[in-house]
């Protein structure tokens, strides 16, 4: 969530926080995730296999074992869980505005990135930036 917020001199700011009950409901999920899909997916791979054969059934089963693999993994759980850490948006910004800087080419289109002023793992304070968002 980010709320536009005012210091006592009147300067404008961007806080972005997280909810950790969201945080919360995310790491139950994921407890639970890998086995009811996979039993999901078992039985609608073995209703489309009883109406349509073995080879497509086969290249199903396949296919939805790999989302199931990928989206069960650590590295997946870990890239969505990272979301969380708002220390991970703060570097991420600051190198989007070091590589923008400067950029010209964009005719009258300017394109900012607010600058950090603070952050930690749940609240990242930065420049209010004025615009349309893209």
């Amino acid at each position: 969530e980010v709320s536009k917020v005012v210091d006592a001199a009147g300067r404008a700011y961007a806080l972005k926080t997280t909810n950790p009950d969201s945080k919360a409901l995310y790491e139950e999920d994921f407890e639970i995730f890998g086995g009811v899909l996979l039993q999901i997916v078992t039985y609608f791979v073995g209703a489309y296999r009883s109406v349509f054969g073995g080879e497509l059934a086969d290249h199903l089963q396949a296919m939805v074992r790999n989302v199931v693999d990928s989206v069960g993994s650590e590295e997946f759980k870990s890239n969505v869980m990272g979301e969380f850490d708002l220390r991970v948006e703060a570097r991420n910004l600051e190198s989007a505005r070091a590589r923008v800087q400067g950029m010209r080419g964009f005719g009258s289109l300017e394109v900012r990135v607010p600058a950090v002023v603070r952050h930690g793992r749940a609240a990242l304070l930065m420049e209010w930036v004025d615009g349309d968002n893209l």
